[in-house]
């Protein structure tokens, strides 16, 4: 019972690498396929499918490989081969026809021309007004009721340029006078015990500039730096190069 078990297992086993084999197989004909149809035409192409899959073939083939596996490999590729004959056959039998279709235009062309020649000239003349009537027919011209306005025109990107930089000087001017305009800031200096005053600023004033003008409003502070006077604000330490107009915009 148990060797019994265990065959079953391993036949399954093979069964499933086998199945894995012939879809990767499969897998990588299609790509050689695809491949070999993008880089040749015609008999050519064919050829050199034909000489993938015989490589593919052998990879696939490497170690013992069941008869019944590889006469199945063999005859997917010989059906390949058959399906590749049958189309450059065709590609072939085609181009006889285009060439004789051409051909036959071009009689017809010169047909005309001989009947030209036989009429008198006030013939020519109407056959000339014709050829330019139908010629003007056929021009190409735009359509005003097509949306073109995906495609690249460069008067309107010049204008949208414009456009964009007036309003972004524009903004740049709002800017600049917001940070023009006077702010009263309360602040409080510690030294121990706070004490509380006002200093007037422009809302483009720097921390540095704020605390040249606070420095000012006390006596011994007139003898130390800016760069050794902090500027907290509620947890924070504040660089000097920061201006208010940075906290007011953001």
């Amino acid at each position: 019972m148990a060797s019994s078990t265990s065959e079953k297992h391993r036949i399954a086993v093979h069964e499933k690498k086998r199945k894995e084999m012939m879809d990767e197989f499969e897998r990588q004909k299609v790509e050689m396929t695809r491949e070999t149809d993008r880089n040749r035409t015609g008999a050519d192409r064919f050829v050199g499918k034909s000489d993938s899959m015989e490589e593919s073939l052998k990879m696939q083939t490497v170690g013992l490989v069941k008869l019944e596996d590889f006469q199945q490999k063999r005859q997917a590729l010989e059906e390949e081969k058959m399906r590749e004959a049958a189309r450059s056959n065709e590609i072939k039998e085609d181009e006889p026809k285009k060439k004789k279709k051409k051909k036959s235009k071009y009689n017809l062309s010169f047909a005309m021309d001989d009947e030209e020649e036989a009429t008198g000239g006030n013939d020519r003349v109407s056959v000339e007004k014709q050829s330019t009537n139908s010629s003007k027919k056929g021009q190409f011209g735009k359509n005003p009721a097509v949306d073109t306005s995906f495609l690249p025109d460069r008067d309107r990107e010049e204008l949208d340029r414009k456009e964009r930089e007036e309003l972004r000087q524009k903004w740049l001017k709002m800017q600049e006078s917001i940070k023009q305009e006077d702010i009263e800031i309360t602040y409080s200096y510690w030294d121990g015990t706070g004490h509380r005053k006002e200093v007037t600023c422009k809302k483009g004033d720097s921390i540095a500039a704020f605390l040249e003008k606070a420095r000012g409003q006390w006596p011994e502070l007139r003898g130390v730096s800016v760069a050794d006077i902090l500027y907290i604000k509620e947890d924070l330490i504040i660089p000097h190069h920061h201006t208010f107009y940075d906290f007011i915009v953001n």
